[in-house]
């Protein structure tokens, strides 16, 4: 296990050092996970806090990515000091935001150390009498937290301590921040910290379409039919014209998002102010009360021609779109007065060129990941990446279905992208995957030992295994 601490001469500063005549372990397959000790640090708790911040960091975005836990932290003394080495005494809260600072900086498990436990003390007139020990607060602490984290899919954050933009200069006030892939889901920890300022660019903006003063969905900001202008928000957007009069909510569905739209008039457009750049967007269309027939362009970019949809039912479609104008437009192109009803947006940022899985033969659902080492590789396997070159890591991915090799489809998975691409079947990842790169590139031949029996179907097509989507322009 690698860890950090202690005068071996192969650590230093947190950092794993390689010693003249030594090895390295940390890239060996029996290696499965490595671990770090925060440490006591003579109850200098700034930096016990630099510490479980930086140096789970500096694991956790090793490549191959392994588990990474913080084995020991600063112990709690249940406030207890006479006869007590400094190091030994921590309190309930630092023994909170050590675990919060770690959680959320990578690590996948914290190890809480109570003096009177650990030593097992067995002199029942010490304060820190093993049983007393066991009742310390900080204990209750370590159950919130475990109970905060259980309660959500942790699982999916990760750390964004960048996104801060009021972080403090001391690290025993640092803050921290992890986020979903997608920003629907974000955790922060503020140790004493009255505000945290974040930059938002990096969470999706979701935007409802409704009368004024009907209940605002969770994580939505509300769309009454107003002109294009600053909302107050925060956010500027709205119509080319007044649309006020064709918000409706029709109190059928029990999801506000789908129970609520706004009808398009003849010409009418919705736009938002963003920065140049690409933005995946998601639009729903829909009436929960009547019959309906929808076009909709994002972009110049056709979602729905022309669909119609039953009462109650709905569409929902997320495509990558380019913004050179500052404003993200949404029409119905030449359809008749009323006829678009648009339920919600949501709109964030993409770096990928990746535009839209179209479809799947088979129906399952394929999924956009991130490829990274220790990134889930099948959506039906637990099988995960071990490492990639530099000009992948990082790139979006498909995930797709193990099971599916043998399909045999003629084309058995579909999608858009924003610019044209080759493809480079056979990868370092072995099996049947294939990249996909802009033009133009330079080239690496596959090796020769990996088979190569991905189908692929033109640049609109590929065979059923992951599919690595990269916008690097050179792959050496």
């Amino acid at each position: 296990m690698t860890s950090y601490s202690g005068t071996n001469p192969l650590y230093r500063r947190g950092r794993l050092r390689i010693a003249p005549g030594k090895r390295s372990y940390y890239d060996k397959a029996y290696l499965h996970l490595s671990g770090c000790q925060s440490g006591h640090n003579g109850c200098n708790r700034g930096t016990c806090a630099r510490n479980a911040i930086t140096w789970i960091l500096d694991l956790y975005k090793r490549n191959p990515c392994k588990p990474v836990v913080n084995l020991e932290a600063f112990y709690d003394a249940g406030g207890t000091t006479t006869g007590l080495d400094a190091k030994y005494q921590g309190t309930a809260k630092d023994a909170r935001q050590l675990g919060y600072l770690s959680w959320l900086s990578g690590s996948l498990g914290y190890t809480y150390g109570a003096y009177g436990i650990w030593n097992w003390q067995t002199d029942s007139t010490r304060g820190y009498y093993w049983s007393r020990a066991m009742q310390y607060p900080s204990s209750t602490q370590m159950k919130y937290m475990h109970d905060f984290f259980n309660g959500i899919e942790w699982w999916r954050l990760v750390p964004a301590h960048e996104l801060i933009q009021n972080q403090p200069s001391t690290y025993l006030q640092r803050m921290v921040l992890a986020k979903s892939e997608s920003g629907d889901l974000a955790v922060a920890y503020l140790p004493d910290n009255a505000s945290v300022k974040m930059d938002m660019a990096a969470f999706p903006l979701k935007i409802n379409f409704q009368p004024a003063g009907a209940p605002v969905p969770g994580g939505y900001l509300a769309d009454a039919g107003a002109v294009y202008g600053d909302r107050g928000n925060g956010r500027t957007y709205g119509w080319s014209a007044d649309h006020s009069d064709l918000t409706r909510k029709r109190g059928i569905n029990a999801d506000e998002k789908l129970d609520t739209l706004c009808h398009f008039h003849a010409g009418g457009k919705w736009e938002l102010a963003v920065p140049n750049g690409n933005y995946s967007v998601t639009v729903s269309v829909g009436d929960a009360g009547y019959p309906s027939t929808h076009t909709v362009n994002v972009e110049g970019t056709g979602y729905w021609s022309g669909l119609s949809l039953g009462a109650n039912q709905f569409a929902k479609l997320t495509k990558v779109v380019s913004v050179i104008d500052g404003r993200l437009t949404v029409d119905q192109g030449e359809a008749a007065e009323k006829a678009t009803r648009v339920n919600y947006v949501e709109v964030a940022e993409s770096s990928g060129f990746l535009v839209a899985v179209d479809s799947v033969s088979t129906g399952k659902a394929y999924s956009l990941s991130t490829a990274k080492g220790g990134a889930l590789y099948y959506i039906d396997r637990s099988y995960t990446i071990g490492s990639l070159s530099a000009a992948l890591n990082g790139q979006p991915m498909i995930r797709t279905a193990n099971d599916d090799k043998y399909v045999s489809a003629s084309a058995h998975l579909r999608f858009s992208v924003t610019q044209p691409a080759i493809w480079i079947p056979g990868s370092p990842l072995g099996g049947r995957t294939a990249f996909l790169i802009p033009q133009p590139v330079r080239l690496i031949q596959p090796p020769a030992t990996a088979p190569v029996r991905t189908r692929l179907q033109g640049a609109r097509g590929c065979g059923p295994h992951g599919l690595l989507l990269s916008d690097s322009q050179n792959i050496a």
